[in-house]
């Protein structure tokens, strides 16, 4: 098992004073999934935006790299705090969270890491930097590239990480591996390498489209002149051949975050999405964290949503509705208020 989040603190981050979350489950063990729900500006993107400071840091020799922004600290208030306690089978066990805290006490900005507990201080930061964690944000529409040229010097390098470049991704790299194919004399449609990518992705389009036949293939845009562009195609049950730009905006929302996930290997690590809805119609919110699951079965998955399909289609204890203290849809035994 990899590392996943069994408790959360936050303290004077953006909007929310105080916040406290317990990702556990009736037996005590961390959540595999994480809904977070609420009402505009009540704190989920922030608890997202929490979660990355702790566990986007790639190097453990120097744990304060993240910049702080003053804009994180909250309005009336001189630093934020970050609690964190971790899981993981293959290391000794939390006793004491990690501290995150940003400060602007003094000039510079300041950020700090530290721990009540320094004989495992180390042993957890080497463990986060060597963590698959991915984000997706809210901000991830995509720019459409109608075809890709066989050799582009300019755009060959490994698949961009921007998020309004990653359909653009799956394109190229489906584009590569469809060639290295071809230039030696592999089967185009059976080689093992294009299949960890194509499998996935027809797999998760079944979810949302249950019955329906779904192909996608690379092919010359112009089939008169092998030489030309490539792209990636769907082929339907008609057989009509859709250029994956194409698509509607729900599709390609799809495609894409089916298409990151399947390229980047999340196993053992920590996935965020924020509102993973985007541009989907409401019959298709029950699917979303079914095709999640199919895609990161070994990952922790924490979303943020605005979607009640969502919320109904997971279990109770795997959602935190953000409420403010004084809310009156608050339980007396709420999960998630925010001071």
């Amino acid at each position: 098992m990899g590392i996943k989040i069994k408790k959360l603190s936050i303290r004077n981050f953006r909007c929310i004073g105080s916040l406290d979350l317990d990702f556990t489950d009736p037996d005590g063990a961390p959540l595999d999934l994480v809904v977070l729900a609420g009402p505009n500006g009540c704190g989920k993107t922030s608890v997202l935006e929490a979660i990355r400071i702790i566990c986007d840091r790639k190097d453990p020799d120097d744990p304060a790299i993240e910049e702080v922004r003053v804009a994180d600290i909250r309005h009336g208030s001189k630093r934020y705090e970050i609690d964190v306690i971790l899981q993981s089978n293959a290391s000794p066990v939390m006793k004491e969270p990690l501290h995150f805290a940003g400060s602007i006490d003094n000039a510079p900005p300041a950020f700090e890491i530290g721990t009540d507990d320094p004989s495992s201080y180390k042993i957890w930061l080497i463990k986060l930097s060597q963590m698959p964690f991915g984000y997706l944000t809210s901000w991830r529409d995509q720019k459409l590239v109608a075809s890709l040229p066989i050799s582009d010097e300019k755009r060959d390098g490994d698949a961009v990480s921007e998020e309004a470049e990653r359909l653009f991704a799956l394109q190229k790299k489906c584009k590569n591996l469809w060639l290295y194919s071809v230039m030696n004399g592999l089967d185009t449609t059976s080689n093992p390498q294009v299949r960890a990518i194509i499998d996935p992705l027809e797999k998760v389009w079944k979810i949302f489209y249950p019955g329906e036949m779904a192909e996608f293939f690379i092919r010359s845009v112009d089939l008169d002149d092998p030489e030309s562009d490539y792209n990636l195609y769907l082929r339907r049950r008609d057989g009509t051949e859709i250029p994956v730009n194409d698509l509607s905006s729900g599709e390609i929302e799809v495609l894409t975050m089916a298409g990151w996930l399947t390229m980047n290997d999340y196993r053992g690590g920590i996935v965020l999405i924020d509102e993973p809805e985007m541009h989907m119609h409401v019959q298709w919110h029950r699917a979303i964290i079914r095709a999640l699951r199919v895609l990161l079965p070994e990952t922790q998955i924490i979303v943020a949503t605005h979607s009640w399909d969502i919320l109904k289609s997971v279990m109770s204890y795997e959602r935190f509705t953000l409420l403010r203290e004084g809310d009156p849809r608050i339980a007396v035994d709420s999960k998630a208020v925010i001071r």
